[in-house]
């Protein structure tokens, strides 16, 4: 919980809202920044917005009902009464996921792709705006203390005895990678749209990056979201490894029709998804040696983010002479070269 920040007409307003709402905005003026809607009417953007933060709230209450039932008396108070309670990430992606289908669908996003590529860097700068948030609240809080007091950015609680202990904040490790990954695919659009990359593929990659990264943050808290019917692994990681997996299935489509090898590629995805989700289940057990399970976890999701990477590569288009870095290429262009030599 958090103290109240002011109250407006006897309404309590708190920190965590606040930044959620400055989140969300920066989130839509991103994507009118970065020309989601290509070249479409602002009417288009204002309906879809509210749309979105609609789809966003019920499904985000949703996935927190389903992770943590008890936390409500029942499934209709928890959709019906959002002055308590929390939300769940992972429901803000899907339910602006479903509303651009629907725009879609309507006519409004004519080319869905685009509009997911511009919505990357977007998601990267909302949410490093909104985890700030919880800065003010009890929830930046890790299971584990770290070895000392001078982690960077440690946060003391004290308990009932009045002993003090130094907690890892999550939620703002999460608001530094998330603004990291916004300046990183910022400057990648702009590449993008340069070297004009297929549609959709930077979306993808934002996906597999994010998601290496909060699959092992996630894995530091405290109240993350058990699945009801196994808690070794919360619902957050899971559909990290998905997200993971889809991304690098989605290269892999347009690899596999220009005859590209794959292997490398999906030998770091699967390892890597593999050994991360090991190590999860060895730093529940082996809690003393933290630092340890993490450091080997975040370099297992990185190389499975590298596996995408190197999935995305197999899989842009072919240059007009070719593949440079074919031996069949290479050798064409050495034989040009000679020709040319010769008749001159």
């Amino acid at each position: 919980m958090s103290a109240p920040a002011f109250f407006w007409y006897g309404w309590a307003v708190y920190w965590p809202g606040i930044f959620a709402a400055l989140g969300a905005l920066c989130a839509g003026l991103g994507m009118l920044a970065f020309r989601g809607f290509q070249g479409r009417s602002l009417g288009a953007a204002a309906a879809f917005f509210p749309v979105a933060v609609l789809f966003s709230l019920v499904l985000g209450r949703f996935f927190h009902w389903f992770c943590h039932p008890l936390s409500y008396a029942g499934f209709w108070p928890a959709m019906t009464g959002y002055q308590t309670g929390g939300f769940a990430l992972p429901g803000a992606f899907a339910g602006v996921l479903l509303a651009a289908g629907l725009f879609r669908l309507a006519g409004f996003i004519p080319r869905l792709g685009e509009f997911l590529d511009a919505a990357a860097p977007a998601a990267g700068l909302g949410i490093a705006v909104g985890r700030l948030g919880d800065r003010f609240s009890t929830a930046d809080r890790s299971w584990f203390v770290p070895a000392r007091e001078g982690f960077p950015f440690s946060l003391p609680v004290t308990d009932a005895a009045g002993t003090v202990s130094w907690r890892f904040p999550v939620f703002l490790w999460q608001a530094a990678a998330a603004f990291v990954l916004f300046l990183l695919f910022a400057l990648l659009f702009i590449r993008a749209r340069r070297a004009r990359w297929p549609q959709g593929s930077l979306f993808w990659l934002f996906l597999s990056f994010y998601s290496a990264g909060q699959a092992v943050l996630d894995s530091t808290r405290y109240d993350r979201g058990g699945l009801p019917f196994n808690a070794f692994i919360s619902l957050t990681q899971l559909l990290c490894l998905l997200s993971i997996l889809t991304a690098a299935l989605a290269f892999t489509d347009r690899a596999c029709r220009r005859g590209r090898r794959l292997l490398l590629g999906w030998g770091l995805v699967l390892a890597g998804c593999a050994a991360g989700s090991y190590l999860e289940y060895f730093v529940q057990r082996q809690s003393g040696r933290y630092l340890l399970a993490y450091g080997l976890m975040s370099l297992c999701f990185a190389l499975a983010a590298l596996g995408v990477c190197l999935l995305f590569r197999a899989g842009r288009p072919l240059p007009p002479g070719g593949d440079p870095s074919s031996p069949s290429t290479k050798a064409a262009a050495a034989l040009g070269g000679s020709a040319q030599a010769n008749t001159g």
